[in-house]
């Protein structure tokens, strides 16, 4: 472990020891004991306390089992003079500490090793020592010695002292680890999966983020990290710590330890004395900090995983074989089966394996019966684990595992399913696994090489071609899998049919799943027949096959597929009100199905669109974070990418680079869709580092390398336009415009939003202010017209296309600063805009335009100004180059500088506005006395003042009904502020503006700031 590994948690414990620092540099003698396991991260947390302050001198002292029965041995070690010597040593040494002239630390670690005499001495030395730049740090694991606890007390109720008894990491941080690790998401199941095996400790923990982070991406899953890491780790360590607590116990006691670490459930103390044969000690068992016990059952357990299996690490199979069979001696039922299972697998000369395989795929059918799936799975597994080649039971753990979604536990079954004779249900389940290992053609070729037969494998050949014909639909290959799902979908209508169709289903399936497997492969199979650019005729195909699924009971999970593909082909048209219905409905079930996981990124692209950036990140990362539960392929590729949007968006480069390099390394980078969305990260990068020419590159890329272009962001093209025309390669507009007219297959909002967007653009270029601005405000108009994509959504805004509607608002108010005469009567709506623009930004933490909303609302506020002081005003200001308004110059001055300077090659910039960038509202004349005929806008008396403003009757009366904090705020909003200026302004939180505003405009019956100026303004 290095010292530049991430480091995630432990904020109160490293709080404690920099404090002690703190105070130990300031000449106060402190000293901190740190209690835990093998495993607990003791050093590490000691190294990144500590790394604040690098100046400090160090030594580390290690003890070590041979120091223990020594008398005196430890301090000998320490001070390098024996206790005879001792009282010297220590009032010399004292005396030294106060002369220090740089901090000292001391460090001790394997405290619990010390011998008693030294640990007397250090006992002695630590009470007295007072002055002095010296900390002193002792790291022990559990221990039950006196003289081990007589220096914890003393740390814990010394003024000088600190005690930290450090515990394994909890989920959350677990799973903050795992992604420092492994630099992706990762979802709550998967670490809550590894905090199971791991228990927390975060050197297991870290294994497996190793694990994960070099094995390059497209085959892995946690099954495999878990296999590789956790569940085959050296547990030497922990194994000695174990020995250490267990050092004093009697033999009866010592081998009850062991039988509670074999046994999977917690067992009392009449239990394990009847298995023991002989009497345990249970004050002795606990003394150990091994074990729990429960009040309520009276039961002994080891609570940790790790634990169980450091005690176990140095005992054979023969031997736990024989602890396990007294484990079930004093069990019934199903545990004593289940234990009984595990004895006979490790040592088979302990019971008849064939009598214990019937009752576990019996006791698997009864808990499939009550729905328990996990646990009949378990008990499946445990039976083909007792014999690999029982047919039988190798075809009931297949269709258990479908219904689990665990195929990956299937994997280190291979050989053993590849021998099943061959049949529907061995195809199935090879597929399934195929596919988990992401080789979809090998999936594929199993899938074809027999006829699916209505048999009880056919469910579980119908679930792999359901999903082997998601990750086609993924890579663009939907053709592959059409006559796959034509077979399946007719297999299952016969069976459905069939009088033998329980028999089919047994107990692991319901009609109502077969019904929905029959028609996602019916749906399928006619989506083949589609053409790929008719998206409304794949969703009415869509539609249809969801009407025959409506009133079906266990249908749940097939209609939310349904409504991930239908979702997405409803943002790729531009509804998005429809596609977010269906996409929420679909992200919100359970699983982690390609079809869920779809769903999910889709879902964030759209909140992404509609501006609701915290929860596209959310949910992207809870698409992407479920990856690894299943296994990685093409569609969790995709949602690795979108996971990188927002982060992209927001100028994260160091988050969304190491991301993008996880991505790179695997070979489904190469894939239509990924490389797409890795086109649109780049960029969001590009753009919130103003690169126009890096955002048009991506673009570019993204168009012309054979994706679905208008699939992967219906409004990409918009800001490819803005790139291009920014970055002085507007000569490709008029052909990206044709493309657009001409494209047969044009979508509505593509012809009457994206058009004259690009229209707009290309008569700027061309110099066309007006023109350009007509065509802009048509694209606005689409944008009002849109749908809000939920209730709390106030109308007008853009509903799914919020984002783009903000940046359109730039984009009118840029050009109405660029053209300050000609637009002139614009200004208030840009402005006003503007404003928009910059509360969505700011919702978003969108700084970078952010930024330049700001200035643009700088440069449009309409200023306090005289005739005397006006000088060379708007009216002589000519039109600006477009680099020079979107590369943040604050002000048409500096606008008009840059395009000065880029005309003539020299001369000085022309003068500013006055009042612009900046200053008092109020301007002044020669003479200093304040005009008051010239006055544009209104004045602010001080900071916190209210707005002191004549209003009109009609004013006066609507905000009658405000309170006056809703008041001030209404007045400094119609004044075109955003709401951090606002916040600013009064001395509130933004989220007090936010709340005032929108309850002024309920109380006005009003929704948007156009309407609230336009009233106080009247």
């Amino acid at each position: 472990m290095h010292r530049s590994d991430p480091f995630v948690g432990r904020r109160e414990e490293l709080a404690l020891i920099r404090q002690a620092a703190e105070r130990a540099r300031r000449g106060k003698a402190q000293f901190v004991v740190i209690e835990g396991f093998t495993g607990t991260g003791k050093t590490r947390l000691l190294h990144q306390a500590m790394a604040s302050f690098p100046e400090w001198d160090e030594r580390t002292i290690l003890l070590d089992d041979s120091l223990t029965d020594h008398e005196g041995s430890a301090i000998q070690h320490l001070l390098g003079a024996g206790p005879a010597e001792l009282e010297g040593l220590l009032a010399t040494g004292f005396d030294a500490a106060r002369r220090l002239q740089r901090p000292y630390l001391m460090s001790v670690k394997n405290l619990h090793l010390v011998d008693k005499f030294s640990a007397d001495a250090l006992w002695r030395a630590l009470s007295i020592f007072q002055d002095g730049p010296v900390l002193t740090v002792l790291s022990t694991q559990g221990s039950a010695r006196p003289e081990v606890q007589r220096l914890i007390r003393l740390a814990q109720a010394s003024p000088r002292g600190s005690y930290i008894a450090l515990q394994p990491l909890p989920l959350r941080e677990v799973r903050e680890l795992l992604q420092a690790h492994s630099q992706l998401p990762v979802a709550e199941s998967v670490a809550a999966q590894v905090l199971r095996e791991t228990d927390g400790y975060p050197g297991l923990v870290e294994q497996v983020g190793r694990w994960l982070r070099r094995v390059p991406a497209g085959g892995r899953s946690i099954d495999q990290a878990l296999a590789a890491t956790v569940r085959s780790a050296d547990y030497s360590g922990m194994h000695r710590d174990v020995l250490t607590q267990m050092a004093g116990l009697h033999d009866a006691d010592r081998r009850a330890v062991a039988l509670l670490a074999v046994a999977d459930t917690s067992l009392s103390r009449s239990q394990l004395e009847t298995a023991l044969g002989a009497a345990v000690d249970p004050a002795a068992l606990l003394s150990t900090a091994l074990l729990d016990w429960e009040e309520l059952t009276g039961g002994y357990a080891v609570p940790r995983r790790s634990l169980s299996r450091a005690v176990l690490s140095g005992t054979s199979e023969e031997d736990q074989a024989q602890l396990l069979l007294a484990v079930s001696s004093v069990l019934q039922g199903e545990d004593s089966v289940r234990h009984l299972a595990e004895a006979i697998r490790r040592d088979p000369s302990v019971g008849d394996a064939g009598e214990v395989i019937g009752q576990l795929r019996c006791y698997a059918l009864h808990a499939a019966r009550r729905h328990d799936f996990v646990e009949a799975f378990d008990l499946a597994m445990a039976a083909v684990s007792m014999a690999l080649d029982d047919v039988e039971s190798l075809r009931l753990l297949g269709a258990l595992a479908v219904q689990t979604h665990r195929i990956s536990a299937l994997l280190a079954l291979e050989a053993s399913i590849r021998a099943m004779p061959e049949s529907t249900c061995r195809s199935g389940i090879l597929a399934l696994m195929l596919l988990e290992q992401s080789d979809l053609d090998g999936a594929l070729q199993e899938l074809e090489s027999v006829t699916p037969q209505p048999d009880r494998g056919l469910p579980i050949y119908a679930e792999a071609v359901i999903e082997a014909n998601a990750r086609l639909y993924a890579l663009g290959r939907r053709s592959r899998g059409a006559a796959l799902a034509g077979q399946t979908s007719a297999g299952l209508a016969a069976a459905l049919g069939s009088p033998d169709a329980q028999d089919l289903l047994g107990d692991i399936f319901t009609p109502g799943q077969l019904h929905g497997m029959d028609a996602m492969n019916h749906l399928w199979r006619e989506i083949s027949a589609v053409d790929p650019s008719d998206a409304h005729a794949m969703i009415d195909r869509i539609s249809a096959a969801l009407m025959s699924l409506r009133g079906r009971s266990g249908v749940e999970r097939y209609e939310g597929s349904m409504y991930a593909l239908r979702g997405a082909l409803y943002r790729q048209v531009g509804e998005k009100g429809r596609a977010y219905q269906d996409l929420s409905a679909a992200a919100a079930r359970d699983g982690t199905s390609s079809y869920v996981m779809y769903a999910r990124s889709q879902l964030a692209l759209l909140l992404f669109s509609a501006a609701y950036w915290d929860e596209a990140e959310q949910m992207a990362d809870r698409a992407a974070g479920e990856a690894l539960a299943r296994g990685e392929n093409a569609v969790s590729h995709v949602a690795y990418a979108v996971s990188a949007v927002v982060p992209a968006a927001r100028g994260e480069v160091e988050k969304v680079r190491a991301r993008l390099e996880v991505l790179r390394e695997s070979h489904f980078a190469t894939g239509p869709l990924i490389t797409g969305t890795i086109d649109w990260v780049e960029a969001c990068l590009a753009a919130s580092q103003s690169d126009y020419r890096g955002v048009a590159r991506n673009l570019l890329s993204m168009r012309n390398d054979g994706t679905a272009w208008w699939a992967m962001e219906p409004q990409a093209v918009s800001m490819l336009a803005r790139a291009l025309h920014v970055s002085g390669w507007a000569a490709m507009l008029p052909a990206l415009l044709r493309s657009v007219e001409d494209d047969a297959a044009g979508l509505d909002f593509q012809r009457s939003l994206t058009a004259p967007y690009l229209r707009g653009f290309e008569r700027w270029g061309a110099d066309a202010p007006r023109e350009a601005m007509e065509s802009f405000l048509v694209t606005l108009r689409g944008y009002d017209a849109a749908k809000s994509i939920r209730p709390t959504q106030l109308p007008g805004e853009g509903g799914g296309f919020r984002i783009f509607r903000a940046m359109l608002s730039m984009d009118i108010a840029t050009l109405t600063a660029a053209y300050p005469q000609e637009l002139a009567r614009y200004r208030a709506t840009a402005l006003e805009l503007a404003v928009w623009a910059a509360s969505v930004l700011q919702s978003c933490d969108a700084d970078a335009q952010l930024e330049r909303s700001n200035q643009l609302m700088e440069t449009l506020r309409p200023r306090i100004q005289s005739e005397e002081v006006r000088g060379v005003g708007a009216a002589e200001a000519g039109p600006v180059g477009p680099s020079a308004l979107w590369s943040g110059a604050s002000g048409p001055g500096a606008a008009r500088r840059e395009a000065a300077t880029a005309d003539s090659g020299a001369g000085s910039a022309a003068p500013r506005e006055a009042g612009s960038g900046g200053g008092s509202a109020v301007a002044t004349s020669p003479a200093g006395s304040r005009t008051s005929e010239h006055v544009v806008g209104w004045v602010l008396k001080d900071a916190s003042a209210t707005p002191q403003r004549v209003l009109s009757l009609r004013a006066e009366d609507a905000l009658s009904g405000l309170s006056k904090r809703e008041r001030q705020v209404s007045m400094l909003v119609s004044e075109g502020r955003t709401n951090r200026e606002v916040a600013e302004q009064l001395v509130l939180s933004v989220r007090t503006v936010e709340y005032h505003v929108a309850n002024a405009m309920a109380k006005l019956k009003i929704r948007s700031r156009r309407e609230l100026r336009g009233l106080v303004g009247s």
